[in-house]
């Protein structure tokens, strides 16, 4: 008798995911080390987000042409970001969501980064309300 597949928990997906992080992690970690001795890394990836978090410079490629800038000026021009078939990174999107400005917040290009410039952007509101 053949063994059944078990349907697949929320608790897996979330396991897997948090395995993913902590892979990422040390892959950052990884090239960061190489970064620290010199080494120059070139990494290929589809994944914005992580190239939003960790390059200088990305290479969109659109009909066959390389575009090729700084990751600030390259993952926020939202034509370009669509005819290379991509989404922007997901801090991007949250704060042009919520109104403001990737690039009036500091560029905030990890997590804590956004964390800050949402509470920044809360506490002037605040400030603005009260007065």
């Amino acid at each position: 008798m053949p063994a059944e597949n078990p349907r697949p928990r929320p608790e897996d997906a979330a396991e897997e995911h948090q395995r993913f992080l902590a892979w990422e992690e040390e892959m950052l970690a990884a090239v960061a080390a190489l970064e620290a001795h010199g080494t120059t890394v070139v990494l290929s990836t589809h994944d914005v987000d992580l190239a939003w978090r960790w390059a200088d410079e990305v290479a969109l490629v659109v009909d066959h042409v390389v575009h090729q800038g700084e990751v600030t000026d390259a993952l926020t021009d939202g034509a370009l970001v669509e005819a290379a078939r991509l989404r922007p990174p997901w801090s991007v999107q949250l704060l042009r969501e919520m109104g403001i400005e990737p690039a009036a917040a500091g560029w905030p290009r990890t997590p804590a980064d956004v964390a800050v410039a949402l509470a920044s952007s809360h506490s002037s509101q605040d400030s603005r309300v009260t007065r």
